[in-house]
């Protein structure tokens, strides 16, 4: 069983963080391949985040999220 941190910070920066990215934030990750400047490179979108999530599931996989002053 591997550990992975929900978040990872900065001492210098605590607004800049790293978050583990979980389930509940793969609607936004569709907004933000659903829009015009990414649509070609990720068309469906849901396909994109379709892929996101069987790779979350992966036990050697750790995704994580950027957040800069609590936003994403």
């Amino acid at each position: 069983m591997s550990f992975r941190p929900a978040r990872i910070a900065s001492d210098d920066d605590p607004s800049l963080a790293l978050e583990a990215l979980k389930a509940g934030d793969l609607p936004q990750i569709r907004s933000w391949l659903a829009a015009p400047h990414l649509a070609p490179l990720w068309s469906p979108s849901d396909v994109g985040t379709a892929e996101i999530a069987a790779h979350m599931a992966e036990p050697c996989v750790a995704p994580y999220l950027i957040v800069e002053g609590g936003r994403p």
